[in-house]
């Protein structure tokens, strides 16, 4: 701890403070977990390597994405500037920052949620399983999640899913489809393209979609609860895949954007742009952004950011070195009334996979956006096959999220009756998009 603090130039006495508030945490936490299969070892391991990553930050250029002449060039600056306002931003699940200006507050349209959730399958999990208990350790020690005893745990566990250490997903889908929806904020790029024209450099700070920045209203973590072969686990922040995170989230980000210097940045969906004439003004910016960040208390998720880059895209436009071009989509938000929108999937012979967006109104359809990707080969089972075509809707999602993501759409894809539930299963990183999956057979217009 010592030697990290002296390398950050903290004094002796905020380096004891922060010692002694570290062994307390971890003492408490013992404490609490003494009867769990957690030791002392994994905490302590866990703490140096969370102490590396916030007081150390030596790898903080390395996680820089943009210009690369202009990284090279102003690079020491900018990470001074990232360095002194640590708070806001984040190169790991620990030092990620919570909204002091929000909280989700979970609505149902009906009084109960489907009884399908009353069981979470273990059978994923080995009892033993190291990257589940690092991952649940993390994320006790952040104050993200909170155990339950089986006593007070709620009858509603949601099936969990675990990608790596950071990333804790669960099976919410039948909770998205009985909440509430959170009217969105949908920007409108027109007016601002003119004055964006008269920039030349772009910086994008990410937040991946408020993933656990925001805390849940009290009354509404018991609809986030899941098991584990520990025991149930409680939510108190709110996940990347609940329908109402980047709704809520884009409304703090306006909030911000309101605080700050008229034209400091633009909100998109869940980001903020930064736009500068040069890259003086853009770092000067970028403090103030990073202190406002900071007083809300929230966190860019620098390995997602991207600094200075000479063009921007907004919804169906590029702006880049004065000129504003158009991609060709004709997409304009809000979608009016009457028309759907429909993401179809399909192969083609020639060995390619092809997604087109289309609009659709009184029988007609319209392309509005086309993502190709060369197909994999494959043995033709099913299961493979379903994960397959997942993966690739998952992509395809993803590639029109700028016009997806505060939207209802339909998914048309091939895929059998036998297979669609398991189908289901496999886009649990895009369950927050309001959409509905339809056989390629049926009827679109």
């Amino acid at each position: 701890m010592l030697r990290l603090g002296k390398r950050m130039n903290l004094s002796e006495k905020a380096v004891l403070k922060d010692a002694i508030h570290w062994q307390e945490e971890l003492d408490g936490l013992m404490r609490q977990y003494n009867e769990s299969k957690l030791t002392l070892d994994h905490f302590e391991t866990l703490a140096d390597r969370m102490e590396d990553i916030v007081l150390g930050g030596e790898n903080l250029t390395e996680t820089l994405h943009g210009n690369p002449q202009v990284l090279q060039a102003v690079g020491k600056k900018l990470s001074s500037l990232l360095r002194c306002h640590r708070m806001a931003v984040s190169c790991n699940l620990s030092d990620l920052g919570i909204s002091k200006t929000h909280q989700i507050v979970v609505q149902l349209k009906t009084p109960t949620v489907s009884r399908e959730l009353d069981t979470a399958k273990l059978s994923d999990f080995h009892a033993k399983s190291r990257l589940l208990q690092s991952s649940l350790i993390s994320h006790l020690t952040c104050n993200v999640i909170q155990k339950m005893s089986p006593s007070t745990a709620p009858p509603m566990c949601h099936p969990m899913h675990l990608f790596d250490a950071q990333s804790i997903v669960l099976d919410l889908s039948h909770l998205n489809e009985a909440i509430h929806r959170e009217p969105p904020n949908y920007l409108v790029p027109e007016p601002l393209l003119p004055a964006l024209a008269a920039f030349r450099y772009f910086t994008t700070l990410d937040f991946d979609a408020g993933h656990l920045q925001i805390p849940l209203e009290p009354d509404s973590q018991r609809y986030f609860t899941f098991a584990t072969p520990f025991g149930p686990f409680q939510l108190q922040r709110a996940p990347k895949h609940f329908a109402n995170t980047t709704i809520v989230f884009n409304k703090i980000l306006i909030e911000l954007a309101r605080k700050l210097p008229t034209g400091d940045v633009v909100v998109l969906n869940d980001t903020l742009v930064l736009p500068s004439r040069d890259t003086a003004e853009g770092l000067a910016q970028l403090a103030r952004v990073l202190s406002a960040l900071a007083a809300f208390g929230l966190t860019a998720i620098l390995r997602r950011c991207r600094f200075f880059e000479l063009q921007i895209q907004l919804h169906n436009w590029i702006v880049q070195q004065g000129k504003v071009s158009s991609i060709g989509l004709p997409f304009r938000l809000p979608v009016a009334a009457g028309y759907r929108l429909v993401l179809v999937i399909s192969e083609s012979s020639t060995g390619k996979t092809f997604e087109s967006l289309l609009r659709k109104e009184n029988g007609t359809s319209e392309v509005i956006g086309r993502f190709a990707e060369l197909r994999r080969q494959h043995d033709g089972h099913d299961d493979k096959t379903c994960t397959r075509l997942a993966k690739h809707v998952t992509e395809s999602i993803e590639h029109f999220r700028q016009f997806l993501l505060f939207v209802s759409f339909e998914v048309l894809v091939d895929v059998s009756i036998k297979l669609e539930q398991d189908f289901r299963k496999e886009l649990l990183q895009v369950q927050q998009f309001d959409l509905e999956i339809k056989g390629k057979d049926a009827c679109i217009s």
